[in-house]
């Protein structure tokens, strides 16, 4: 289910590691670099985490009631489907 997002991490942490031995050898800014990279791989490892968590829970049509608490923050976000272009009349309709 998440197997390529979990690739896709590894390859990029391998390339972070690579990056490190090479860190003795230059200047500040790289220095910087390094951890910008490292904060941007975290960022976007939980953002395609994120969305495909989404998408599954969408895909399987889940009730509201069988998700735990700490996902209705994504169920009743506006930013993470269509209910966002939805009227206010059928906005719960479509969360249920």
């Amino acid at each position: 289910m998440f197997e390529d997002i979990k690739d896709e991490l590894t390859r990029r942490i391998l390339e972070l590691k690579l990056w490190l031995v090479r860190l003795q050898e230059t200047n500040t800014i790289e220095k910087g670099l390094y951890f910008v990279y490292a904060y941007g791989i975290y960022e976007e490892i939980t953002r395609q985490v994120v969305l495909r968590t989404i998408q599954l829970l969408n895909a399987s049509g889940a009730c509201i009631s069988e998700c735990k608490y700490e996902l209705y923050t994504l169920i009743f976000s506006d930013e993470y489907d269509s209910i966002y272009s939805a009227g206010n009349e059928t906005k719960w309709n479509k969360r249920w």
